[in-house]
């Protein structure tokens, strides 16, 4: 699978920073081997208008699978969307996994996308 393809395809993201989120999609597995945690990335996907708004995907995720690394298109989660809000890092907790949440930034300042470390306990 081709994940810039898919980067491009599914989101409002141009080469340089489809460039950048693949780049980062190939450090996961050493990442999740240090920090003993389960890393995704995620970006908005590009906005449609059919579907039911509670339901409907508006994540693209990249994340490590028996498959090697993969994309999904999900709802994102809560924590998600108030990082994408405002930017900041922020630990939030979803479905009994507590998450560490940080900003993906190009160039231009813009926030792209961010990376999510879960735990699998709350502590």
């Amino acid at each position: 699978m081709d994940i810039g393809q898919d980067i491009l395809n599914t989101t409002p993201l141009g080469p340089l920073q489809t460039s950048l989120l693949e780049h980062i999609s190939k450090l996961i597995s050493f990442g999740e081997s240090l920090t003993r945690q389960r890393i995704q990335i995620f970006t908005p996907l590009l906005e449609k208008s059919q579907g039911d708004m509670q339901q409907r995907a508006d994540m693209l995720c990249i994340e490590r699978s028996e498959q090697g690394v993969i994309t999904r298109q999900i709802k994102g989660n809560n924590t998600w969307h108030s990082m994408m809000g405002n930017g900041q890092p922020l630990i939030g907790v979803e479905h009994d996994q507590r998450q560490h949440v940080f900003p993906v930034v190009d160039n231009g300042g813009r926030i792209i996308g961010g990376d999510s470390f879960y735990s699998i306990s709350v502590y």
